[in-house]
């Protein structure tokens, strides 16, 4: 298949060659200077997929030869043998990928030399046609690398999949933070609980033992004051007792006078009387 699309291309003249997807051509010439490869009709080679952008990437021409530049910007990035490129020179036998499309760089580097003597006739009409169209494709690719800017703007493009791991990420180890802290707020909780029970208790036992001070503070309090009334009633249960005896000697002595001589009976009644009147003495 190779062979047919070179002996069907001209002598030095680059080309795309179709190694994998489904397109109506298989090989597609690069004439001009300037080639856009995208979803959009407006491209030079259109390449119809869901995963090709409208406008994918841009094959350009300069002094130094062709060059391979990505405008997707997205997941489905323009890739070089195999790697992800944003801008990279190009080289015969490159393989290009752009989504599930597979294409050949066909750059020889023979140059078919000009007879000597020959000029090649180009019309001055075709001439400003070719010029005018290379100019609206410029102006065309400008504006659709600035609409594409600013609907990458307005819609950003949805996180890839290694952002949304990374964002799992996050939200476990936030999860796992939340959970620790809880833990550690539930022991506080559990902590404050028993000492709290504690304390209830300590003042419980501080209240009953207060209740018990109290109650042999009264219990001392009226026993001492019981001591402090019992040696007045002693003393004067002891005193009446004298005071009785006192009387009872008192009328004894007053017999004795009675029955005995008369001598001297006012001086004997005086002391006794005395006596029984303080019978502490």
């Amino acid at each position: 298949m190779r062979k047919e699309c070179e002996a069907s291309l001209k002598p030095g003249q680059a080309a795309l060659i179709v190694r994998y997807g489904n397109t109506t051509r298989k090989f597609h010439p690069l004439a001009g200077d300037l080639v856009v490869l995208g979803r959009a009709p407006s491209c030079d080679i259109t390449v119809v997929s869901h995963e090709v952008a409208p406008i994918h990437c841009i094959l350009r021409r300069g002094r130094d030869g062709w060059r391979l530049r990505d405008c997707s910007g997205g997941r489905n990035a323009t890739r070089l043998n195999g790697r992800q490129i944003h801008e990279e020179a190009l080289r015969d036998t490159d393989v290009l990928q752009i989504g599930a499309f597979s294409f050949e760089m066909r750059l020889p580097s023979a140059r078919v030399t000009p007879l000597l003597g020959s000029t090649p006739v180009v019309d001055d009409h075709v001439a400003a046609r070719l010029k005018h169209l290379r100019r609206s494709r410029r102006n065309l690719v400008r504006l659709a690398l600035l609409l594409r800017r600013r609907v990458r703007k307005a819609n950003p493009l949805p996180p890839t999949l290694a952002e949304l791991e990374q964002q799992a990420q996050c939200l476990r180890d936030l999860q796992r933070d939340y959970e620790a802290r809880i833990n550690e707020q539930q022991e506080r909780l559990s902590e404050l609980e028993k000492a709290e029970r504690e304390l209830c208790d300590e003042r419980e036992a501080f209240e009953r033992e207060c209740l018990e001070r109290r109650i042999q503070l009264e219990q001392a309090e009226q026993e001492l004051a019981h001591r402090q009334a019992a040696p007045t009633a002693e003393r004067d249960r002891t005193r009446q007792a004298s005071v009785r005896e006192r009387l009872a000697e008192f009328s004894r002595l007053k017999q004795e006078i009675a029955g005995s001589s008369p001598s001297a009976p006012g001086e004997m009644l005086r002391s006794d009387i005395v006596m029984v009147m303080d019978p502490v003495q």
